[in-house]
């Protein structure tokens, strides 16, 4: 029964996400079924978190349980009838021996990182600050109960935190009629799985070559920071599901630039609206991803996708204030003058933060490989996407280090110790997109043979928007 329930939990979300995404995609499009599922899972635990935060206004129980169900296989179904209108076709890359063998590699890479999930509890924050609402909301007919927010008791789990990642692990609890913590983190590995799936697309859609995307997903999973930690993928953090959504909303950013092709547009603007609903950091990436947005798309009709983030931003700080929710206690206000009398922490804020990129304990050797392979593809292909990249990857650490400046704790080391080398995880995917999209320059080109062969794959081929586009 446990499994069954499990798989209709699943794959309501998927059907839905399913569905969003094929509403977000013009006509005649071919269609990735990997990115498919990729933002099956995005979309679908995105509107799934927002669908049940927003019906437990009105229901609860059982009937929030049905409301919600219907109004995912809407979707999909919505989806799926403009997909059959407007002629999308789906298609599975084509593999050669060597990429097949790197998507084995990736592929065990997977299975492993579930059986470690599923064999560990969740960790500190996972338990204390994110899985502790959703079981709130369970044993509270599936509606968080308003006394939670204002409890002077629960302030250390972080009432004013968004329920993106909570509502998901609900969604499990309710189908399963217990909460049960282990299968919660089941959540975490298929976002491992789904950051690792699009960083093999995109990086091959942008280095022209499959075994450099599948190459640097594989890797990525070496590092340990990435792979376990605070914040990893198994730890039950919403960091690196933060980290998967950031590099689709960047990655679809340049793909525009490069094609003018408003689905890719659509599709940035979907992931940006969700990046401060699944974390309060997320906040500060939406914040960079839409400068780069605005400083690269003309104005006009297209700066409408940029509102629905700062409409759920919007509704979630006013229901916060109507719960009467404790406010934040992390840092205090940001002023002019706390800034100048807070500016000695400066320099050990620079020391702690290149102190974390060198750890090779937790990082390994990636930051100094990032740091070389954004250097050669800027020097290499000087554009606007290597300014997006850069901005992308740079201010993100620069802002996440001020907030440092005006830390309220008793000693601001210690929070720093405690959370920059997590924060780092939110670029990190971005990261080994730029030593995929590097290697593009490096890799050799076919010879020529008289006899006509299938050449190294073109950015309209990697693409699927190659036919309306």
């Amino acid at each position: 029964m446990i499994s069954l329930a499990l798989c209709v939990a699943l794959s309501t979300i998927l059907i839905a996400g399913a569905g969003v995404h094929l509403l977000l995609v013009g006509d005649r499009v071919r269609l990735n079924i990997v990115e498919l599922l990729c933002f099956a899972w995005l979309f679908g635990t995105g509107s799934l978190s927002i669908l049940l935060w927003a019906g437990g206004f009105f229901f609860h129980g059982a009937a929030l349980q049905v409301v919600v169900t219907t109004s995912l296989l809407a979707l999909g179904l919505l989806g799926w009838r403009k997909a059959r209108r407007r002629l999308v076709v789906l298609y599975f890359p084509e593999l050669n021996n060597t990429t097949r063998l790197l998507g084995l590699i990736l592929a065990v890479e997977m299975m492993l990182i579930v059986l470690y999930s599923l064999g560990t509890p969740l960790q500190l924050d996972g338990s204390l600050n994110w899985e502790i609402k959703a079981r709130f909301a369970f044993l509270n007919d599936g509606v968080m109960p308003a006394s939670y927010f204002g409890q002077p008791t629960q302030a250390d789990s972080h009432p004013e935190y968004p329920l993106f990642i909570p509502m998901v692990q609900l969604w499990l609890y309710l189908w399963l009629g217990a909460a049960h913590q282990v299968w919660a983190k089941l959540i975490f590995p298929i976002y491992g799985a789904t950051g690792a799936a699009l960083l093999a697309l995109y990086g091959a859609r942008l280095s022209q070559r499959r075994w450099a995307g599948l190459l640097a997903a594989a890797l990525a999973f070496l590092v340990p920071r990435l792979a376990g930690g605070w914040g990893g993928v198994t730890g039950g953090y919403p960091d690196f599901a933060l980290a998967v959504l950031y590099l689709a909303c960047i990655s679809n950013l340049i793909f525009y630039l490069k094609t003018n092709c408003d689905d890719y547009f659509r599709i940035y603007a979907a992931g940006l609206a969700l990046l401060p609903w699944l974390k309060r950091d997320g906040l500060i990436l939406w914040a960079v991803a839409l400068l780069c947005g605005i400083a690269v798309i003309k104005p006009g009709r297209k700066w409408l996708g940029f509102l629905p983030g700062p409409v759920i931003l919007v509704l979630w700080q006013l229901y916060l204030r109507s719960v009467g929710a404790t406010p934040p206690h992390d840092f205090i206000p940001v002023t002019f003058a706390t800034f100048i009398s807070h500016l000695d922490r400066a320099r050990f804020i620079w020391h702690a933060l290149v102190t974390n990129l060198l750890d090779l304990r937790q990082w390994s050797i990636f930051w100094l490989l990032v740091a070389v392979a954004f250097a050669y593809q800027t020097w290499r292909a000087r554009d606007k996407s290597s300014l997006v990249i850069f901005s992308a990857l740079v201010l993100p650490i620069v802002l996440y280090s001020s907030t440092y400046l005006f830390s309220s704790w008793p000693d601001y080391r210690v929070h720093i110790h405690s959370s920059l080398s997590r924060l780092l995880i939110h670029v990190a995917l971005l990261g080994w997109l730029v030593v995929a999209w590097a290697s593009k320059g490096l890799a050799p080109q076919p010879r020529r043979s008289k006899t006509p062969s299938r050449p190294a794959i073109s950015f309209a081929e990697a693409t699927y928007w190659k036919s309306n586009c």
